[in-house]
């Protein structure tokens, strides 16, 4: 068998192949330090857990709401001058989520206290109540009511104006512009009934009324119409018809005379609406009197029928009684 045959590789081919092989070993020995080895530890990431919000705690809100539900005019007995009622309805709540105990309810009246007590609100409730409180007339006044607790307070104001009308009045309001028992009438009235002591008394009234008070136009005084209560037609020494009307009826009121026997007339003449007074007078009977005549012209018409054809009634009114006349 003839020998196997060995093609011998010249030397420049060996030399080539052997720097291949070296370039490949060391490409893989700065592979193998360079490329990070792999970590012995796999990361899992943490994961987000939601946080459950927390609820507030208990807490008491106080709020308060007041108002004027009623009002009205009447007069005060003690001085027979007109008097203002003022009915206040008010409501403490507690919009909180917690029970308010010892919750201070203060009601004050012009920076005084009027009324103060401590009472329970639960939560989402309330606590309600009413007061009434009496003015003198053509007054203004400021009344609170509040709510407290350590935790909340609050606190509502109303402004009361008990101005009396004096222009546009219903007929309970007429009423009361006749005062017979206001002070300042009775010492008035003392007054006259010194001054013309052997005169009868309606008469005298009569003429002292008409000497004692001047006219004047409430356009001119007030810048409208006015009426005036008789101690102000007195205080001022002026006023208009019914002005001077208002006064007479009031002072004849005083002397004595019944509710059933003297009013004050609204109605017209040939000078245009005007006010007057009508008295029952012992023996001559209903007559009408001017109260801005005196002396011996008032004695002529009150005998005569004269001044009587020149009215023409309206209303009539007094402190008790206020009517249409039919």
């Amino acid at each position: 068998m003839a020998p196997e045959r060995i093609t011998k590789l010249p030397s420049a081919k060996i030399a080539k192949v052997a720097a291949l092989v070296a370039v490949l070993i060391v490409a893989v020995v700065i592979g193998a330090i360079i490329v990070p080895k792999p970590s012995q530890h796999t990361y899992v990431p943490t994961p987000q857990v939601a946080e459950t919000p927390q609820a507030p705690p208990p807490y008491v809100r106080l709020r308060v709401e007041a108002y004027e539900t009623e009002a009205h005019w009447t007069r005060d007995y003690s001085t027979d001058l007109p008097f203002y009622i003022s009915v206040i309805v008010y409501a403490a709540y507690n919009d909180g989520t917690a029970q308010a105990d010892s919750v201070l309810i203060t009601i004050t009246v012009d920076g005084s206290v009027f009324q103060e007590f401590s009472t329970y609100i639960g939560s989402g409730s309330y606590t309600s109540g009413n007061f009434q409180l009496s003015f003198g007339y053509d007054t203004s006044h400021e009344v609170s009511v509040s709510a407290s607790h350590r935790q909340s307070t609050d606190t509502k104001a109303i402004s009361i104006n008990a101005i009396l009308p004096r222009s546009t009045m219903t007929a309970d309001i007429w009423k009361l512009f006749v005062t017979p028992n206001d002070p300042v009438v009775k010492n008035t009235l003392d007054l006259i009934l010194r001054s013309y002591p052997l005169v009868p008394k309606w008469m005298a009234i009569r003429d002292w009324v008409a000497s004692n008070i001047q006219y004047a136009y409430d356009d001119q005084v007030y810048g409208g119409n006015y009426w005036q209560l008789p101690r102000e037609t007195l205080q001022h020494g002026t006023g208009d018809c019914e002005d001077y009307a208002i006064l007479l009826v009031s002072l004849y009121r005083a002397v004595g005379y019944d509710d059933n026997r003297v009013f004050v007339v609204l109605g017209y003449t040939s000078r245009g609406y005007h006010g007057w007074a009508k008295i029952h007078v012992d023996v001559i009977g209903w007559r009408y009197i001017e109260p801005q005549e005196g002396g011996i012209l008032a004695i002529i018409d009150i005998f005569g029928s004269v001044s009587a054809s020149e009215f023409t009634p309206q209303y009539e009114f007094n402190d008790i009684y206020a009517y249409q006349v039919t």
